[in-house]
């Protein structure tokens, strides 16, 4: 089948019981959206704040103090860009949410990124890699996947720009369940030797799952191409 083809019956949600398909996490976005949001007054805001507070004085004495201040300055400014620079890039992603999906056949990985569409024969991946190092338990509770009591809060968000994740309540409850969880996915493309990027964050769940599953397709084809390579050549014998 075609990668459109494809696209198209996973959408409509009519397709094979064999086929995994993972739609974009709207209530993720959303919720990103909102903590981005948060985050971009209050760099941008801070930055305005201190400004004219700080200007000139801060400069007339000793490179010390200059130096401290062109730091603190540069954290809100890079806190109010980098969240804003986020919250437009996740805006767009929930506005055009239905051109953001892949999907799992026993044949084919696809996947539609806004106008982008990726598809690889399944016999062609290979070192399938989630960047980060592996969860000390592979099993993940609904509630965990589901709810919003594991997603930080908004306060916590912004603390954990100051201080750090690990000083915030979801980041020690983060950090004694896990290490390190994935925050990408990719696997190289054998037919072109390209890497091809699965996901970059958690908005179509989470990064590691995916890759198991991922495997599993993988592994089955190899396994399937390799045994009717093995009768065609005992035939051709």
């Amino acid at each position: 089948m075609q990668a459109a083809e494809i696209l198209a019956q996973a959408r409509s949600g009519a397709y094979p019981s064999n086929w995994t398909v993972f739609p974009i996490l709207r209530k993720k976005l959303q919720w990103g959206i909102a903590g981005w949001a948060f985050g971009t007054i209050i760099g941008l805001g801070l930055f305005a704040l201190v400004l004219p507070i700080v200007i000139p004085d801060n400069f007339q004495h000793g490179p010390i103090l200059i130096i401290f201040t062109l730091l603190m300055l540069g954290m809100f400014l890079f806190i109010g860009l980098g969240s804003l620079w986020t919250l437009v890039v996740d805006i767009k992603r929930l506005l055009t949410s239905d051109k953001h999906i892949f999907v799992f056949t026993p044949e084919n990985f696809v996947k539609q990124e806004g106008n982008k569409v990726v598809q690889v024969p399944m016999e062609n991946i290979e070192h399938i890699t989630a960047r980060g190092v592996r969860s000390a338990s592979r099993t993940i509770s609904e509630d965990e996947q589901v709810t919003v009591r594991t997603l930080p809060t908004m306060g916590e968000n912004i603390a954990g720009f100051f201080v750090g994740r690990g000083a915030t309540r979801s980041g020690r409850q983060w950090q004694n369940k896990r290490t390190r969880t994935p925050v990408s996915l990719a696997f190289l493309n054998t037919e072109n030797d390209k890497q091809v990027i699965v996901v970059r964050d958690e908005a179509y769940g989470n990064p590691e799952e995916i890759g198991e599953i991922l495997k599993e397709y993988a592994g089955r084809r190899h396994t399937n191409v390799a045994q009717h390579q093995a009768s065609s050549i005992s035939q051709s014998e």
